[in-house]
This record gives structure tokens, C-alpha cells and sequence, in this order.
């Protein structure tokens, strides 16, 4: 039970959240959530802070969703002008860049990534965006939106300080990796009520993820999605510690969660997610040693899951069959057909007109956030996207970055006498999947749509900046026993 001490004590947060979100005056809920604020700054557990509130930004069941300023049970909104406001999440990111200011002149060392020159050419690019953008035209719900990607991309500084051990990574992932079972029963809840929990709390509530209409003839939901933002932290940091096994989590759970995590995006029918998983996983095995085993161990789990199911929830079954033949349309993007038989329009509507809307921009540095970025950019093309924001310099630059990391990732993996030597490339699964991803849901660029998923780009930066940790540490203990042996 100690293992899950910090999950459980983030589910029952998350349930009081919702109680008191859902069951009280709104001037409670949002003095509540600013003394939320207090605890996280006064806690040395910021890796659990920090899970909470990506938690509740991922809507969970549907609770907390946005909308309008006014809008009953969503997450607190405070408005200091007319017109800017902020919810509590990004209040807790801008208190969040002091406490890592204040962590790193205590411990009186640095504590920047080993990529930090790369942070600080992004930071300047960022910039540079800003500054171009009132050029092209700027109004004021533009400088809005600029200035929340300002506030939300403080993490890429505070997130390195705030989980700056591989210990503090492993507690992380053990508060969120359990979620993984959350998100399927949620997910089998819609499926069985046609209908998320946020709807019983709040009858009027609107669906919040995904497409959940109902289709008459097979009476399936056509995509529950749920906390695929958390999901793929269950399944990449599932994935980091089945390979780093210095935690007390079993490997058969750890299996388990990331079995659950697989399945839980297949039942979403989101084709790039599935693919970047599929690839995830692809490229885990083929970097590990003597992995077979694993292999066949996860096809076991899988097997006792489907076979479970089939036989006390066929409703499952026909909900990860209707989900599969949507995800069978990629056969027609192998064969040369765009648009997947009909079924996709991001290559022939939604890409092109990203690239016209881009033409009209400063094309080197893009339409930055300008009117024009706001009103044409669509996140349904991340890389055309990419380009449309930041132009061909950001383009380029965000290109090289990962090729550096990639090549971090081989020299490790050629230090065959480095326990742990793999590490490096093993983190960089989580790259991999947000590249696949980015192809039809926008994880890379300065422009994501949510938080949640804005902190995907930290969340994968901070598993490879632990990972060379690791790697270094393991390398200088390793350079010591030679020394020795040599004395």
C-alpha cells in the first residue's frame, strides 16, 4: 500500500475537487482552489502538485471542463481585467517558475537540462514570434492567446527544477501511471451509459472529449476518448520503468497498466495515436536487451484481457472491433489514397489550406501569433502548423533539436559497457510517439491546444533529461570500478 500512497492521496484530491467544484457556491470552489495554490508552494512534493494539476487540466470523466468565464463546474477561473483571466492551473504554472527560482538557489547549483542552450534558442524564438505578430495584425484576443502560450511554456524552465532527480521522475510516474485503469473505466462507463461522469454531477454538462454520438444501427459509441494526455504518460513512463527497474512496482503490474494504456487509445479510434503508440512500443523492444520475454508476456496479458472481456463485457468487444475498422483505414494512406477513403480530411482540405494561410505570412519566422495564425491555424496538421506559426526557421529548429537528442540517444546506446546504456533511447520513446502523433493531433510547436497537451513536450524533455542523468551517473560509477581495478 505505501507504494500507492501518493495515488491514492491524488484520487481522493481529485474527488474533493469534484465534490467541492460540484456541490458548492462558485465563490467556495474558487477560494478552495487558490488555498490549493498555498499547499503547493509550501510542499516539497511538487512532482505530486504537479500530477494533480495536468490531472484535472486532462478533464478526467469530463469534470472540470472549460467554456464561458461564468460557466458552472469548470475549473476556477479569476479575472483580473476585463477580458484576462486565468484559470488556477496557470496561476499554479506562473507561481510554480518562483519555487523553482527559489529551489535552485537553496540547493545553490544549476539545475538546467543538458539541452538548456537548445531551451534558451526556443525561449529567443518565442520571442521574436511575439514581436512580429502585432506587424501582421494583432488583436486583442490574439495578445490573449500569446500571452497564455507565454504562461504555459514557463514549464519548460520551472518543470527541470521542480523534478529535478531520477527519484522525484520515479515518484511522478508512480502517482500517474495507475491512472491508466481510471481511463479505461471511464472510457467502459460511456460506453455502457452513453454518457460521461461529468453528465450525472451536471445533467446539462456538454460531451467534452471526443466523438461520443451514438451510431443507431450497432448502438456503439463511435470514439470514447478519455485522458489521452495522461495516458500517454501511463504509457511512455510504464515503458521507462519496466526498463529502469530501481522502484518498487511490480513488472507484471507495470505490463498491466501499459497493456491497459494500448487498449485504452485503441478504443479512442484515433489513428496517429495508435500508430504512435504502435511505434512506441515498436522501438522499445527492438532497443532492449533479452526482451523477448517481455514480448511475449505482454501478448499473454493481452490475450487474458480480450479473453475476459469477451466473455462478461461483449459490449467491449464490439466497441474495440467498430474502433479497429476505423483504425483499418490507414490501409488506403499505405495504398496512395489521402483521404483514407473519405474518412480523413487533414491531407487534402486541412493541409492545404494551412499552407495557403502560410504563404500570406512573414514565411521565415510564419505568421507568429497574429490575427492571421489565430483565425487559420488548425492543429489537426501539426507539422503544417509548425510551419504556419514559426516559418521555416522554427521548422528548422525544432528538426535539428531532435536529431541532437537522437544522437545523445546512439552515442549511449554504444556504451555496451555502461549498465543502463540504453536509458537515453528508451526516454526518447516518448519523442517518437509525439512525432508519429503530431501528424494528426498537434504535440509539437508552441501552439498545442490545451495545456494537458502542451505538457507532453515538457513531460518528454524531462524523461530524457533524467535518462542522460542516469546514463552519466552510471558512466562515472563505471569509470571508478576501472579505476580501482586498475590501483
Amino acid at each position: 500500500m505505501k507504494n500507492y500512497k501518493d495515488f491514492f492521496n491524488l484520487f481522493i484530491l481529485l474527488f474533493i475537487s469534484a465534490v467541492i467544484i460540484y456541490f458548492t457556491p462558485k465563490f467556495v470552489s474558487s477560494a478552495a482552489a487558490l488555498t490549493l495554490l498555498f499547499f503547493a508552494w509550501k510542499s516539497k512534493k511538487d512532482y505530486f502538485w504537479l500530477a494533480f494539476f495536468i490531472l484535472i487540466e486532462d478533464q478526467p470523466g469530463g469534470l472540470f471542463a472549460g467554456g464561458m468565464a461564468d460557466a458552472d463546474y469548470r475549473i476556477p477561473l479569476y479575472t483580473l481585467l476585463k477580458g484576462a483571466s486565468f484559470t488556477i492551473t496557470e496561476l499554479y504554472y506562473i507561481l510554480m517558475v518562483f519555487k523553482a527560482r527559489k529551489i535552485e538557489k537553496k540547493l545553490r547549483k544549476s539545475l538546467k537540462p543538458f539541452f538548456s542552450n537548445w531551451i534558451q534558442a526556443f525561449a529567443t524564438l518565442l520571442v521574436l514570434l511575439i514581436l512580429i505578430s502585432p506587424v501582421m495584425g494583432m488583436d486583442f484576443t490574439s495578445m490573449r492567446y500569446a500571452f497564455k502560450v507565454l504562461v504555459q511554456f514557463t514549464l519548460f524552465y520551472s518543470i527541470f527544477r521542480l523534478i529535478s532527480t531520477k527519484e522525484e521522475l520515479v515518484l511522478f510516474l508512480k502517482t500517474l501511471v495507475p491512472f491508466a485503469i481510471a481511463a479505461v473505466s471511464f472510457q467502459l462507463f460511456s460506453i455502457a451509459t452513453k454518457q460521461q461522469i461529468a453528465q450525472l454531477l451536471n445533467p446539462a454538462a456538454g460531451l467534452t472529449q471526443g466523438v461520443l454520438s451514438l451510431n443507431e444501427q450497432t448502438g456503439i459509441l463511435e470514439r470514447p476518448i478519455e485522458m489521452v494526455s495522461i495516458i500517454f504518460i501511463c504509457f511512455t513512463g510504464g515503458l521507462f520503468l519496466l526498463y529502469y527497474r530501481r522502484h518498487s512496482l511490480s513488472q507484471n503490474l507495470l505490463i498491466f497498466l501499459i497493456t491497459s494504456s494500448f487498449i485504452s487509445i485503441i478504443m479512442t479510434a484515433t489513428r496517429s495515436w495508435f500508430v504512435g503508440f504502435a511505434a512506441g512500443a515498436a522501438v522499445y523492444f527492438i532497443m532492449r536487451e533479452k526482451s523477448l520475454n517481455r514480448v511475449f508476456r505482454f501478448g499473454a496479458v493481452v490475450m487474458a484481457i480480450v479473453i475476459l472481456t469477451s466473455l462478461y463485457t461483449p459490449v467491449l468487444i464490439d466497441q474495440i472491433e467498430n474502433a479497429w475498422d476505423r483504425i483499418e483505414t490507414l490501409e488506403y494512406i499505405v495504398k496512395g489514397d489521402i483521404t483514407a477513403a473519405g474518412t480523413i480530411k487533414r491531407y487534402d482540405v486541412r493541409a492545404p489550406a494551412v499552407i495557403q494561410a502560410f504563404n500570406k505570412s512573414t514565411i521565415i519566422l510564419g505568421a507568429g501569433f497574429s490575427d492571421l495564425h489565430f483565425t487559420k491555424n488548425d492543429g489537426h496538421v501539426g507539422y503544417h502548423n509548425l510551419l504556419f506559426n514559426a516559418g521555416i526557421a522554427g521548422f528548422i529548429m525544432v528538426i535539428l533539436f531532435i536529431v541532437y537528442l537522437f544522437k545523445v540517444g546512439f552515442s549511449a546506446y554504444q556504451q555496451n559497457n555502461i549498465p543502463y546504456n540504453r536509458v537515453i533511447f528508451i526516454s526518447l520513446t516518448a519523442l517518437i510517439v509525439l512525432l508519429v502523433v503530431n501528424t494528426g493531433t498537434q504535440t509539437i510547436g508552441f501552439n498545442t491546444s490545451s495545456l494537458s497537451r502542451n505538457f507532453l513536450q515538457a513531460y518528454t524533455l524531462l524523461l530524457v533529461n533524467i535518462s542522460y542523468l542516469i546514463y552519466k551517473e552510471e558512466k562515472f560509477k563505471e569509470f571508478n570500478k576501472k579505476a580501482e581495478r586498475s590501483s
